[in-house]
């Protein structure tokens, strides 16, 4: 069902429920001449309420239930629990201490210098490490929150045990004494 010019809507806001008919669509918002009102928001006042009120969604062009008196969300699937085998996390190893880093780098210390960054500098370096994490998400499969990644090394220590001389010696790099 779409909204249209002249429909009768109903909407709850603080407590109080307001009748009124849509006299005007705009992209966000509707305009409503109010039938029922309150105190300030009295009869005959025309106010724009946006579709989320009238219980419409996507913008008003497909509304949740006829009078529209409710709003109603749309069922979201969701996602299966991400639960990693001891071999997946082996395979995938490198991506997520690589991932581990992305995660430290954007934390707010370490990004914005403890303060002493430019907004563009730390603009500029967020935008960088999101292209980052958006690449290991993709050689993953899918996206992994901070704290999954959390998660996943507290139950799988032994895949993440000696990993920096396991990079030593893949990498031949040696860790800087001071």
């Amino acid at each position: 069902m779409t909204l249209t010019v002249n429909q009768t809507v109903s909407f709850y806001h603080n407590g109080t429920t307001f009748e009124g008919t849509i006299k005007k669509i705009n992209r966000k918002k509707a305009k409503v001449l109010l039938t029922k009102g309150n105190g300030r928001f009295a009869a005959g006042k025309i106010i724009l309420v946006p579709y989320s009120m009238l219980g419409a969604t996507d913008y008003g062009w497909q509304v949740g239930k006829q009078s529209g008196s409710t709003p109603v969300a749309p069922p979201v699937a969701k996602p299966a629990p991400f639960n990693p085998s001891s071999w997946w996390v082996a395979e995938h190893h490198n991506a997520l201490q690589i991932l581990e880093g992305i995660y430290s780098d954007l934390s707010p210390e370490n990004l914005c210098c403890d303060g002493e960054a430019s907004q563009s500098y730390v603009r500029s370096r967020r935008a960088a490490l999101n292209r980052q994490m958006n690449a290991v998400f993709t050689l993953l499969g899918q996206e992994i929150t901070e704290g999954q990644l959390y998660e996943i090394i507290e139950k799988f220590p032994k895949e993440f045990e000696g990993s920096v001389s396991k990079w030593q010696a893949i990498t031949g790099h040696t860790p800087a004494t001071v």
